[in-house]
């Protein structure tokens, strides 16, 4: 500014935007800068497409007769500010007409929301976050060689591995879908389950245990959750 290098002056026929220009390499560039208090100049591309298009689809559903008084649009825009920065609003958009029905201006009523939409941004992160951990968490236990499951206190199963199905002679979608792992035990076993789990819930401590599954003897172990 005080070099003169940034011409931000506004003048007849001088386009809108951001430009530098250099004359040549012994000269220092110019910035050339205006504002023309229009929305291409106030909101970030991606907004000013988005309210391009919503507002083109509200005056196309006008018709001779048919006006939509006191009707207005929500939006989220985004705006420039003099720094460079931007910042996030929900602004309501309301048509103001003259006697002849015809609008004539347009009112904007807007209120920063910069933060919420951040909070927003960072929720949706961490929830995909989320979704890749417990994706690789799956992934790893279906390729233990040992059942590994989740079950209440009643016995229903909230979580189980692939393996788990496998060792009661069942998939595991049905598994997962029917919940009650005593179905696939036999009596005896189907009891003495229940004892162990009593056992863990009364002492908040393991249980280790061998139990005769389809043919074969499985050492299990149960742990407070």
């Amino acid at each position: 500014l005080e070099n003169q290098w940034v011409d931000a002056a506004i003048r007849k026929g001088k386009h809108g935007g951001a430009f530098c220009a250099g004359m040549t390499p012994s000269l220092h560039p110019v910035i050339l800068l205006n504002y023309t208090g229009n929305l291409r100049d106030a909101l970030t591309e991606a907004s000013l497409q988005k309210f391009n298009e919503v507002w083109s689809a509200e005056l196309a559903q006008e018709r001779p007769g048919k006006v939509f008084y006191n009707r207005s649009l929500i939006l989220q825009l985004e705006f420039k500010c003099k720094d460079g920065s931007t910042i996030w609003t929900e602004s309501r958009i309301t048509p103001l007409r003259d006697d002849d029905k015809k609008i004539i201006e347009i009112l904007g009523v807007s209120r920063d929301i910069t933060e919420l939409k951040q909070t927003q941004e960072n929720l949706i992160a961490d929830e995909i976050k989320l979704k890749q951990s417990e994706s690789q968490l799956k992934a790893l236990l279906n390729a233990a060689t040992e059942s590994i499951f989740l079950m209440d206190k009643d016995g229903r199963i909230l979580f189980a591995n692939e393996k788990t199905a496998h060792h009661l002679g069942t998939d595991l979608e049905t598994l997962l879908k029917e919940g009650d792992i005593n179905k696939y035990l036999l009596p005896d076993a189907a009891v003495n389950l229940r004892q162990y789990i009593l056992q863990v819930q009364k002492t908040g401590k393991p249980v280790h245990f061998q139990e005769d599954l389809l043919g074969r003897t499985i050492s299990s172990s149960i742990y407070p959750a």
